[in-house]
């Protein structure tokens, strides 16, 4: 079964899509890149809040409070029909419910990918169904059924969760992840700053407004991303302030030598393993197109604040080829 589980996680992660800020110290816990960001670029609408710290404080209280109210009643059934429960949830999570809002964005999510999952998987239990087992063991014979049947068995589970739920719902997925996160999911956090509104392929075309919010609500998600020690931020930032960037959060952030070495100095720190030997190319590449006293002061911001928040491994929690919106196997 595990070795399913492997493949299945493989398949979602090769379908629900693309790969998709400081000073000389860590600031105060939330502000990190609220400072960095707007003062050192410049730009309007970026990370510009003058009170930052404020953020950390309300996020913390409304965290609380969203865990509490998760208690008060409990969720429905996995798997019940997202038409049935997507009013309630809804309302739930707009009363500061986290696990009703993390529960709504995930399921949102499966409905929207469901029909690329449900025919890849489909083709692939025929192709297993179609190979020719004469000649083989019982035993490997019948671990070629059971593949098949998995597939089959959760393709069944996307089409009843999903049935009869239309665009006018799934167009909601964007709000949805942003209301998720803004309640303390870190999935949700994470994909909705790597593709905000583009999340799905209308999302943008049906709402051009959203990209209003995702400009004036994405800072104060980078802000406390840093703070819980997120290293597939950290990953997302450099990656965003390059020179290479090329994703909406990187739209938002525009290229910045020196944001871009913070950043991938801090994700080196906590690297290990296979990624050592091209981070540290990368580094030093992005360390000489900035000035001697520009990559000090970032090498002693990174330093003091990997101690100060960040936890564990970077290339494991953010391996080559992650995406963001890839969801949890539950």
């Amino acid at each position: 079964m595990r070795r399913y589980l492997w493949i299945a996680a493989i398949v979602i992660a090769a379908l629900a899509a693309g790969w998709w800020f400081g000073r000389n110290t860590a600031p105060a816990r939330g502000t990190m890149a609220a400072r960095s960001a707007g003062a050192d670029t410049g730009k309007p609408g970026v990370n510009n809040r003058s009170d930052a710290s404020k953020y950390a404080a309300t996020h913390v209280q409304s965290s609380t409070t969203a865990n509490r109210a998760s208690t008060l009643k409990p969720l429905p059934p996995p798997g019940t029909p997202l038409k049935t429960t997507f009013a309630d949830l809804q309302t739930r999570a707009n009363a500061g419910d986290g696990a009703a809002a993390t529960r709504l964005y995930r399921d949102l999510a499966t409905c929207a990918y469901s029909r690329s999952w449900i025919r890849s998987e489909s083709m692939a239990a025929k192709d297993i169904l179609d190979q020719k087992t004469d000649g083989q063991p019982i035993q490997a014979q019948q671990s070629q059924l059971d593949r098949a049947q998995f597939f089959l068995d959760r393709t069944a589970r996307w089409k009843a969760l999903c049935v009869d739920v239309g665009q006018n719902t799934l167009d909601t997925l964007s709000s949805a992840a942003l209301q998720a996160a803004q309640l303390g999911d870190a999935n949700a956090r994470d994909c909705y700053v790597h593709r905000g509104p583009g999340i799905t392929q209308s999302g943008l075309i049906n709402s051009p407004e959203s990209i209003n919010t995702y400009r004036e609500q994405v800072p104060a998600l980078i802000d406390s991303a840093i703070a819980d020690g997120d290293w597939k931020m950290v990953d997302m930032l450099q990656h965003a302030y390059s020179p290479s960037g090329n994703n909406l959060i990187a739209g938002l952030l525009g290229p910045d030598p020196v944001q871009h070495y913070r950043y991938l100095k801090l994700f080196r720190l906590g690297a290990n393993g296979y990624m050592i030997q091209k981070l540290d190319k990368d580094l030093a590449y992005a360390g000489e197109q900035i000035s001697t006293e520009q990559r000090m002061q970032a090498d002693a911001w990174a330093l003091t604040t990997q101690q100060a928040y960040f936890h564990g491994n970077s290339t494991e929690a953010a391996p080559s080829g992650w995406d963001a919106c890839v969801l949890p196997v539950e």
